[in-house]
C-alpha cells in the first residue's frame, strides 16, 4: 500500500482553490500513470482547510481500484469549495474506495458544493464525512453503473437551494443500485443556527435496493423538506428502497412513495413532521407504486388539513400499515385519510390496516367526484379505537370494498355516508357516554353487519334498531331508506 500525505504535493491551508487545485490534479494523475499505481493508494488529508475549486478522484481512462482518502477527522480536516464553476468532491470510476474522516464547507459555491459519487464506481464506503452549506448537492450516490455505495455516520447541515435540478440532501439515484445510508443526520438548521434550508432530507429517485438504517431527518425551524422521499419516474419499478428504525422529526412531511416506487418500512418514528398536512403519503396514479409500514410510532403528528389531507398517513396507492401507534394528534385531524382520483388504479388495488392504535381514526373522504377515489380495497382488522377515534367513509365513496374486522372501537365507532359495499364484522363497540350513536349512516348504506358485541348504548342510539345493549348482533341489512 502506497500512502501519501498530500501536503507532500504542495496542497496547503494557504494555497488558493486554484493553486490547490493544479497540485492535486497534477501529482494524482501522475501517480496513476505511475507503474506504482496498480498497488493500493491511500492519500492523506492533515488536518487543516484546504479550499479547492473541483477535487476530483477518478479517471475516465480506467477504473481505479483500492483507493483511500482519509482526513484528520470531522471538523479537523476541513475541505472548502468555493468558486462560480462546478465545485465539489467528484469521485468516479471507482472500486473498492473509502473516503472518511473530514468536513465539507460548501458555502461559497455558486454550484454544488458537497460530495458526489458521480458514475460507475462500485464497492465504496463514504464514512464519517460532514457536509455543510453546500448550495445544491450535499451527498449523493448516482448512477450509470454505480453500487453497493455505503453511506455511515455522515451528516449533513442546512442544504442552501432547492429548486430546478438540486438534489436533496442525502440521495440516491440514476439508476444507482444497492446503496446504504446507515445512522446518518440531516439538519434543515444550518450549523451556526443562521439559516435554514427547505430541501428534502433523504431521496430515492429512479435508484433501486436503497436501503436506510436508523437514519434521522431533522427538520426543526424549517418552512419545507420532506424526511424520506421516493420517486421512480418511467414504465415499470424505478425505485424501491427499505427503512429501518428511521426518524423524521418535525420535517414537512415524513415519509413518501411517489410515481413507480416500492417501499417497505420498519420501526419508524414520526414525530410532529405534517406541516404539509400529511406525514406518511402513498401517492397514487401508479399502479406499480406501494407501501408497506410496519411498526410506525407517530406522536403530535396533525395541521390544519390541506386538500383533505389530514397530517396523518395519507392514502391513494397499494398500502399496508402494520403495528403503528398513533399519540398526541392535534384536535381536527385523523391518523389515515384517503383522498385521490385522477388515473383510477385497477379494481383489485388494496389498502390493508392491521393491530393499529389510534387516537383519531381513519377517514375516507371524495367530494366533488362520482367515480370514487383510487383504491378499490379497503380492510381494517384487529386495531383499537381509542375515544375520540373513529372510522369515516364520506361524500360518496361507492367504489370501495370496505371490510372493518376484529376491531375495538370506543364511543363513536363508525360514520357511513354513501356506501354500498361494507362488511362490518366480528367488531367490539363499547360505549363510554350514552348519548353516542356506534354506527352512524347518512344517505344511502348496504352492506353486511355481522358477529358483532355492543355493550352500554342506549337501544335509540343503535342506528340498526334489531338488537338491544349488551347483546350480541348478528344482521345483514340492505337498506335504502
Amino acid at each position: 500500500m502506497i500512502e501519501i500525505n498530500v501536503n507532500l504535493w504542495g496542497i496547503k491551508s494557504t494555497n488558493s482553490p486554484a493553486e490547490n487545485t493544479r497540485s492535486f490534479n497534477y501529482f494524482f494523475q501522475k501517480e496513476l500513470n505511475n507503474a506504482a499505481s496498480a498497488k493500493p493508494l491511500t492519500l492523506i488529508f492533515g488536518a487543516g482547510t484546504y479550499a479547492f475549486d473541483l477535487l476530483e478522484i477518478g479517471s475516465s481512462h480506467k477504473t481505479i481500484t483500492d483507493f483511500q482518502l482519509k482526513g484528520a477527522g470531522i471538523g479537523r480536516t476541513i475541505l472548502k469549495f468555493s468558486g462560480n464553476e462546478h465545485t465539489f468532491l467528484y469521485l468516479h470510476h471507482l472500486n473498492n474506495f473509502t473516503v472518511s474522516d473530514l468536513s465539507i464547507n460548501g458555502a461559497g459555491a455558486k454550484f454544488e458544493g458537497g460530495l458526489w459519487v458521480k458514475g460507475n464506481c462500485q464497492h465504496g464506503l463514504i464514512e464519517r464525512v460532514e457536509v455543510y452549506d453546500a448550495h445544491d448537492v450535499s451527498c449523493v450516490v448516482s448512477g450509470p453503473d454505480t453500487s453497493h455505495i455505503t453511506i455511515r455516520n455522515c451528516q449533513v447541515f442546512s442544504q442552501r437551494n432547492f429548486t430546478g435540478k438540486s438534489k436533496s440532501m442525502f440521495l440516491a439515484g440514476d439508476t444507482a443500485e444497492f446503496v446504504t445510508f446507515e445512522n446518518c443526520q440531516s439538519f434543515s438548521q444550518s450549523k451556526d443556527k443562521k439559516h435554514f434550508s427547505v430541501a428534502d432530507h433523504f431521496d430515492t429517485d429512479d435508484a433501486k435496493y436503497v436501503n436506510y438504517l436508523n437514519c434521522t431527518a431533522n427538520g426543526e425551524g424549517s418552512q419545507g423538506g420532506v424526511g424520506f422521499w421516493n420517486e421512480g419516474e418511467g414504465e415499470g419499478v424505478k425505485a424501491i428502497s427499505t427503512y429501518y428504525g428511521c426518524t423524521a422529526y418535525k420535517t414537512h412531511g415524513g415519509l413518501a412513495t411517489s410515481e413507480n416506487s416500492i417501499v417497505k418500512a420498519f420501526g419508524m418514528n414520526f414525530i410532529e413532521c405534517s406541516a404539509f398536512g400529511w406525514t406518511v403519503w402513498s401517492k397514487g396514479l401508479h399502479p406499480h407504486s406501494s407501501l408497506s409500514l410496519d411498526g410506525g410510532y407517530f406522536k403530535g403528528c396533525g395541521s390544519t388539513p390541506i386538500n383533505n389531507r389530514f397530517g396523518g398517513i395519507h392514502i391513494e396507492a397499494n398500502t399496508h400499515i402494520t403495528n403503528c401507534i398513533f399519540e398526541d394528534t392535534p384536535k381536527g385531524c385523523f391518523n389515515i385519510s384517503f383522498y385521490k382520483f385522477g388515473e383510477a388504479l385497477p379494481p383489485d388495488s388494496y389498502t390493508y390496516i392491521t393491530n393499529c392504535i389510534f387516537d383519531k381514526g381513519v377517514q375516507i373522504n371524495s367530494p366533488f367526484y362520482n367515480d370514487g377515489p383510487s383504491i378499490r380495497n379497503l380492510t381494517i382488522q384487529n386495531s383499537i379505537f381509542k375515544v375520540g377515534a373513529y372510522f369515516a367513509a364520506l361524500q360518496n365513496p361507492l367504489q370501495y370494498n370496505i371490510r372493518i374486522s376484529g376491531c375495538t372501537f370506543f364511543d363513536k365507532g363508525l360514520v357511513l355516508e354513501n356506501v354500498n359495499k361494507i362488511k362490518i364484522l366480528g367488531n367490539t363497540f363499547t360505549c363510554q357516554s350514552e348519548e353516542i350513536t356506534p354506527i352512524e349512516r347518512k344517505g344511502l348504506v348496504s352492506g353486511i353487519v355481522q358477529d358483532n358485541l355492543f355493550s352500554g348504548y342506549k337501544d335509540t342510539y343503535l342506528i340498526f334498531n334489531n338488537s338491544t345493549s349488551d347483546q350480541r348482533m348478528n344482521v345483514y341489512f340492505n337498506d335504502y331508506e
